[in-house]
């Protein structure tokens, strides 16, 4: 191939080739500029089915437009062969740069996000990558790119006007060949023959962002049957047992993606696009515990920070109470109600043990006894540093279900009763000042806050509920309060019948609001 011309095009030199076939550095003569030439081998040239597997990697890619997905150029068949032109990259893989060992979170998160987006793109267009590895991200200086949609799985428009992902068809017959390579980053369900969809493909970013971390991969096995016991195992690897350098929080997201089953992963590529986002604001953001953790504490300061809560507090109701020019325009109902859900991923603030043990919060518990209601579910993680209150408004929800501390820390009153009291008091406070001015900005938005025993000390959650709208009228017919049953010790939305409870409440707070 090497000085040959292909139409306009002129090759140059190999680059690499793959199960699919052989890529190419070549000129555009035409455009004058450097493409990359990907030729589909003999083998997937004679097999009709391989080959129209090879066609639909280019629609594939040709239905993207991101900055973070290697773009296509053109398709050309040729005396009987396929070939698709490509945007040319230099840099390194992601695994070239993985052979020097873990990299650090404030280079890796950067990396995640690109990768995470450019999944996103692909999922809302109906693709699943189906093969993420290191090897398949390339980092260049304009950013990652997400490369080689070779096994894509796409529902043609022709089949079904909807876009959505549909089951795999690679085959164990195929696993001395194409398959060997991405075995430690496949899916339980993919390596078992099931249905697949997007969250196969948050797995395999688990895979990616462990062995970014770490520098080592999350499953590993003498053999490729044993490799494959590995990622079937109830068990899943732990990134910070690994390294203990890993930030809780990265943590937390990566143990969510490699859980065994999908319906116990994070459900949608951006809902994790937004929780690494939060992470990468907070060990970026000095003021932010994350970064603050690494500096240490003055004498006095928990008091400090009870000063700097209360202040923030105050400046936050002047500004979100104070009168506006003009109104925003009301965004436009729905086709599926929105529920937002608001918790804290901090001990003490998830009920469960067996959730906070996962990384998990109690949004993925309330997300489990919401699973059969047809609404769309976003997950806000939170803390006392957060500050995404127009990101909110702008989901347009519908309900807002969340912890009624679930913007504080309880860690900065440990020891101290007056000053954890206090705290809790303002956090409260700020939380109730919020949902007042979601209230303000959407008359649509419904809200239930619950807890385990502040509500049965303020007379239950009737009196609870006539106290705040006393405070912030604007919350009237809008605010409901909802008693977890258990307690301290036993509360849990894993408990079948909390989980009924909630549900219920949930559809009549719907229902009631569309009234």
């Amino acid at each position: 191939m090497i000085g040959k011309h292909i139409g306009r095009y002129e090759v140059l030199a190999k680059l690499g080739e793959g199960g699919m076939g052989e890529v190419y550095r070549a000129r555009d003569t035409l455009l004058r500029r450097t493409v990359a030439i990907k030729v589909a081998s003999a083998e997937v040239s004679a097999d009709p089915q391989v080959r129209a597997r090879f066609q639909r990697e280019a629609r594939a890619i040709a239905a993207l437009n991101h900055p973070h997905i290697c773009a296509i150029h053109d398709v050309v068949s040729l005396e009987g062969s396929e070939l698709i032109v490509m945007e040319y990259l230099e840099g390194e893989t992601l695994e070239q740069r993985l052979r020097r060992g873990a990299i650090p979170s404030a280079e890796l998160l950067p990396i995640a996000i690109a990768i995470v987006d450019a999944l996103s793109e692909a999922h809302r267009h109906g693709i699943v990558h189906r093969d993420l590895k290191p090897s398949n991200v390339m980092l260049t200086r304009s950013g990652p790119k997400l490369l080689d949609f070779g096994i894509a799985k796409q529902r043609m428009p022709e089949l079904d006007s909807t876009p959505s992902m549909d089951a795999t068809e690679t085959a164990f017959n195929t696993i001395d060949g194409t398959l060997v390579g991405t075995v430690p980053y496949m899916a339980p369900e993919q390596l078992e023959l099931k249905t697949i969809d997007a969250r196969t493909d948050i797995f395999a970013v688990g895979c990616v962002l462990y062995e970014m971390a770490t520098g080592r991969r999350a499953f590993v096995g003498e053999s490729t049957a044993a490799l494959v016991a590995a990622i079937l195992a109830d068990s899943r690897p732990v990134a910070s047992r690994a390294e203990a350098r890993v930030p809780r929080s990265l943590d937390r997201i990566i143990s969510a993606c490699l859980a065994r089953s999908p319906d116990d992963r994070c459900q949608h590529a951006r809902d994790l696009l937004r929780e690494l986002r939060w992470v990468n604001d907070d060990l970026s953001d000095p003021a932010t515990p994350a970064a603050a953790a690494a500096a240490p504490p003055s004498p006095g300061w928990r008091v400090h920070v009870a000063w700097a809560s209360a202040l923030v507090a105050v400046a936050l109701l002047a500004l979100w109470l104070s009168p506006r020019e003009g109104s925003a325009p009301l965004p436009a109902p729905n086709a599926v109600p929105v529920i937002v859900l608001m918790d804290s991923p901090l001990k003490g603030r998830v009920y469960d043990p067996r959730t906070l043990a996962e990384g998990g919060t109690n949004a993925d518990d309330v997300t489990d006894a919401l699973r059969d209601l047809k609404v769309a579910i976003r997950k806000e993680n939170t803390s006392a540093a957060w500050h995404r209150e127009e990101q909110v408004v702008g989901e347009n929800p519908d309900l807002i279900v969340a912890h009624l501390s679930c913007l504080l820390d309880p860690r900065l009153g440990e020891g101290q009763p007056a000053v954890a009291e206090h705290l809790f008091d303002l956090a409260a406070n700020r939380f109730l000042v919020f949902l007042a001015y979601v209230a303000s900005r959407n008359p649509r938005t419904r809200f239930i806050v619950y807890s385990r025993t502040v509500f049965q000390t303020h007379g239950g959650e009737e009196q609870w509920v006539a106290a705040q709208v006393a405070r912030l009228p604007v919350l009237k017919g809008r605010l409901n309060a909802f008693i977890v049953p258990g307690g301290l010790e036993q509360a849990s939305f894993r408990v079948p019948e909390t989980g009924k409870l909630l549900r219920t409440r949930v559809v009549e707070v719907l229902d009631h609001a569309r009234r």
